[in-house]
């Protein structure tokens, strides 16, 4: 998923798992087997045999992709090592470098993952024999499962629209009220956000804050912005970084940010303390960031869209590699992680997951699903129904780490540097950028 859930590993542990299951498919979407041949069509041998291999961070969703897989599937069994996400591409670009064999499936997330999809390792999932149909999934994934010349290498399994968490308590104490739709009507845009801050900011006595800072603002306003950051190898920062730079300064200007640094101590501790009213949500921060912070839910948390619309954050997907040896049974599990209702069920039953295939949301278990941590809220409805038509995501690039890091060092500039201007960040962005990307051009 979007968010890396990072392992302090003194090695790299093998564990072997057998794994994961799918209802019947309706005969229509199934391919017919040949008619001169007894053989089912590729991806449908429920007597397949394989031991698969794989690298992941998140052992827990192995788990139960497999535990669920294999209930239809009992051949096919997974090995994994577990890699920290931030050693994920080194541990890919090294492998490759030496000539060493990779796992059947890799894994791909955060800002390296357009790297690792333009490398040239992984099957293309969009053909023969795959034929993965992007119809069947929601638009907001597709770019997060492209490589630059659009060709599908990634299933993304589970997808991650986020929109804002609240303090119901404290948004009815400063806002007068907590719903949702009258607090949507009330932040319809940025310039809303920035005039409803400063009221806060006065009524609080500067105590308490519109989001806790640079990072978690950029994160919201960075991502409602699918303009490419390269066109015709020039840097299109006016139209994909700038726009989110200008907000950080008036926001700055206004006093309504926390000057937080995102997952930091003092960052962490704001879930609770109530001097931030806002906070960005995709589906996972439910349990990452909400019920971690604010186990009991002291704080009476709830969901809203932001304003101008929501965004995706993180998603991580599976792609199988060119080298594999099984990639039948690779894509079985790709297809029945990402691309099955049953998985779906299961994603959303055990972890609050949500799959990015459409057809599993008309099954009767994911029509609604009230979630008591946020007051009832159908969860369902606000990640499957409300976000996901309001987001735009560009395609990932092989140079998306070098960009987000370039704006990460103007974000933590920021912090303690009350003279940053919009023209100073900008030139120290296209300067880094000029300096790690090969082949701009003026």
């Amino acid at each position: 998923m979007k968010k890396f859930l990072s392992m302090s590993l003194a090695a790299l542990l093998v564990v072997s798992i057998a794994g994961c299951s799918s209802t019947e498919e309706p005969a229509s979407s199934l391919p017919s087997a040949s008619s001169a041949s007894n053989e089912a069509a590729f991806g449908y041998n429920t007597e397949i045999e394989a031991n698969l291999t794989t690298w992941t961070w998140d052992t827990g969703g192995v788990d139960l992709e497999m535990s669920v897989i294999q209930k239809k599937y009992p051949g096919i069994n997974m090995e994994y090592t577990v890699v920290a996400g931030e050693d994920y591409l080194k541990k890919i670009q090294t492998t490759v470098a030496s000539g060493s064999e990779l796992p059947d499936i890799v894994n791909a997330d955060g800002f390296w993952r357009g790297k690792l999809y333009n490398m040239g390792i992984l099957e293309r999932l969009d053909a023969e024999p795959y034929n993965f149909d992007r119809s069947t999934v929601f638009d907001y994934a597709v770019p997060y499962m492209v490589t630059e010349q659009d060709e599908v290498v990634g299933i993304v399994k589970p997808g991650s629209p986020a929109g804002m968490a609240y303090s119901a308590d404290l948004t009815e104490k400063y806002l007068g009220t907590s719903d949702p739709d009258e607090l949507e009507k009330m932040l319809p845009d940025w310039d809303s956000f920035i005039e409803v801050g400063k009221e806060v900011l006065d009524k609080s006595n500067g105590e308490v804050k519109m989001l806790s800072g640079y990072d978690e603002l950029y994160q919201i306003i960075g991502y409602q912005n699918d303009a490419p950051y390269i066109v015709d190898n020039k840097l299109n920062l006016e139209e994909s970084i700038g726009p989110a730079l200008k907000r950080m300064i008036e926001m700055r200007d206004a006093g309504i940010l926390a000057n937080l640094s995102s997952e930091s101590s003092s960052h962490n501790a704001s879930y609770n303390n109530g001097t931030v009213l806002f906070y960005p949500c995709a589906t996972w921060s439910i349990r990452w960031r909400l019920q971690e912070n604010d186990p009991d839910g002291a704080r009476n948390w709830r969901l809203m869209t932001p304003p101008e619309g929501g965004f995706n954050w993180g998603g991580g997907a599976g792609c199988i590699t060119k080298d594999s040896k099984n990639k039948e049974a690779a894509w079985i599990v790709l297809r029945e992680a990402g691309l099955s209702t049953d998985c779906a069920i299961a994603y959303m039953n055990e972890l609050t997951w949500f799959s990015i295939y459409k057809e599993a949301y008309d099954t009767p278990e994911l029509k609604s699903f009230n979630l008591d941590y946020l007051g009832g809220q159908d969860i369902v409805d606000f990640f499957v129904k409300t976000i996901p038509p309001t987001i735009k995501n560009r395609a990932c690039t092989s140079n998306d780490a070098a960009v987000e890091s370039a704006v990460a060092l103007v974000r933590t500039d920021m912090l303690t540097n009350t003279s940053v201007t919009y023209e100073s960040a900008m030139k120290q962005i296209k300067n880094d950028l000029e300096m790690t990307i090969p082949g701009l051009t003026e």
